[in-house]
C-alpha cells in the first residue's frame, strides 16, 4: 500500500523539474523505436548495445520496485557522427553495457518536435538537437551526480556511473570498482623494480592495493616488473616498502629524482638506479593467466588481467565452485559468459596457440586498453559465434 502511494506521488510530481510543472506525457515513438528488439538491424547505432526503455514514467516505477537508479540518455536518433560514435564505441563497450544493467536505462530523444520527449527535455533543461548527454537520476528525477557533457569516453562514463551507484546506496560490483580505479586513477604513476624472477614478482606486486596494471621484461640485464599504480591509493614510498618485504627490490629503477631519493631511504642508495630507459617487454606477459586460456583470451582490461594473474598463480588445475567464484567476481557478466564459450571452444581449436594463430590470420590483436578491449570483444564474439 505504501509503495503504491509512493509511486503515485512520484508520478504526480513528475513534472516538477528545473522550472517546469507539467507531468511528462507518454513519449511519441517513431517507427524505428516501435521495434523494441535488440537485433542490430532494428537498434539504431546511436543507442549501442544497452537495452533502453522509452517510457519515463514506467522507468520511474521500475526504479522504485527494483531499488535501482536510472540511467537517462538524451540523444539524437538518428544522430550526427558524435552520436553515432558514442553509441558504436562507448555504449557498446562490454564493461559499459554490463554497468548499465545496474541501472534502469531510459532514452529521451532530443530531436523530436513535440510530445513526451519534448516535455521531458523542458523539464530537465536539456537542449534540442544536441550531442549525447547521460545523466544518472533517482526515481524522482533528481540527479545523483552532476551533469557533464563534452567528454564522450568510456572512462568518464564509468567514473560517473560508479559514483552514482555509490550515492544511491547500491553495492558496486567488484569488477566495476576495479575497472573504474584503472581507467580513472587520481594520480597515475609507475614504478620499476628488479627481482630474481619477474613472473613471481609480478604475481606478488599485482596484489598490492592501488596497483592498476603491470608488465614484465628486461632492463639493464635484469628481470623487472613495471607496475602502474594510483599514487592517491598507494604512495611510491609505500609501494617500494611493500616490494622490499616481498624481496622484489634487487634494484629500483627510479624514473625521476624524487623516486630515487625516496627509494634510497628504503632500500639503500646502492640499489637505486635513476634511468629513463624503457623496459623490453617482448616476453610472455602474465604467465599464470596465460596458462588458463579461457580467462587469458577474454577481453580483459589491464587491471583485470593483473588481478587474475595473481589469483590464478597457485590455484588448482581444476577449479572448484568456491575458487571459480572468487576469481570471476573480478569479471563482468559478459566476460563470465565468454569464459564458458571459450572453455567449450578451445579444446576443438588448439587451445591458446591454435587460437592465437587464428587471431593472427584474422588480424585480430588482443588489446587490454580501454578502447582495445571493446574492439577485441566484438571480434572475439564474431569468431565464437561463427563456430556455432
Amino acid at each position: 500500500m505504501i509503495e503504491r502511494f509512493l509511486i503515485a506521488g512520484l508520478i504526480a510530481i513528475g513534472g516538477h523539474g528545473t522550472n517546469q510543472t507539467q507531468a511528462a506525457a507518454p513519449p511519441q515513438q517513431s517507427s524505428v523505436e516501435k521495434d523494441n528488439s535488440n537485433s542490430e538491424a532494428s537498434t539504431p547505432v546511436e543507442l549501442g548495445k544497452i537495452d533502453w526503455q522509452r517510457d519515463f514514467e514506467a522507468a520511474q516505477r521500475l526504479a522504485i520496485e527494483t531499488h535501482r537508479p536510472m540511467l537517462v540518455l538524451f540523444d539524437e536518433v538518428p544522430g550526427c557522427a558524435t552520436c553515432q560514435n558514442f553509441g558504436r564505441e562507448v555504449l557498446s563497450h562490454p564493461i559499459v553495457v554490463d554497468a548499465a544493467a545496474q541501472f534502469i536505462p531510459v532514452l529521451i530523444r532530443n530531436n523530436v518536435g513535440r510530445g513526451g520527449d519534448r516535455k521531458l527535455l523542458e523539464r530537465f533543461n536539456e537542449p534540442a538537437w544536441n550531442n549525447p548527454v547521460v545523466r544518472m537520476m533517482r526515481a524522482d528525477g533528481t540527479d545523483l551526480v552532476p551533469r557533464e557533457t563534452g567528454d564522450w569516453t568510456a572512462a568518464t562514463l564509468i567514473r560517473r556511473m560508479t559514483a552514482a551507484l555509490h550515492r544511491s546506496g547500491q553495492t558496486v560490483p567488484r569488477w566495476l570498482r576495479l575497472v573504474d580505479a584503472e581507467w580513472n586513477p587520481a594520480e597515475p604513476n609507475t614504478a620499476t623494480v628488479a627481482m630474481a624472477c619477474y613472473w613471481e614478482g609480478e604475481l606478488q606486486l599485482g596484489g598490492i592495493e592501488g596497483v592498476i596494471g603491470s608488465s614484465i621484461g628486461m632492463l639493464d640485464g635484469r628481470e623487472v616488473v613495471e607496475v602502474r599504480f594510483d599514487a592517491k591509493r598507494v604512495s611510491f614510498r609505500d609501494l617500494i616498502d611493500q616490494a622490499k618485504q616481498m624481496r622484489c627490490t634487487n634494484r629500483v629503477y627510479a624514473r625521476n629524482k624524487e623516486q630515487a631519493e625516496q627509494a634510497a631511504e628504503i632500500v639503500g642508495k646502492e640499489l637505486v638506479v635513476e634511468t629513463e630507459l624503457a623496459v623490453d617487454d617482448s616476453t610472455q606477459q602474465q604467465v599464470h593467466l596465460y596458462r588458463r586460456p579461457e580467462y587469458y583470451l577474454l577481453p580483459l582490461t589491464a587491471s583485470q588481467a593483473t588481478k587474475l594473474n595473481s589469483l590464478l598463480a597457485h590455484a588448482p588445475r581444476r577449479l572448484d565452485d568456491t575458487k571459480r567464484e572468487q576469481i570471476e567476481a573480478w569479471l563482468s557478466p559478459t566476460q563470465r559468459r565468454l569464459t564458458r564459450q571459450l572453455a567449450a571452444y578451445l579444446p576443438k581449436h588448439g587451445y591458446v596457440r591454435g587460437f592465437e594463430q587464428k587471431l593472427d590470420r584474422s588480424e585480430i590483436r588482443l588489446d587490454r586498453s580501454a578502447k582495445g578491449t571493446a574492439t577485441y570483444f566484438v571480434q572475439l564474439e564474431s569468431l565464437l559465434n561463427a563456430s556455432k
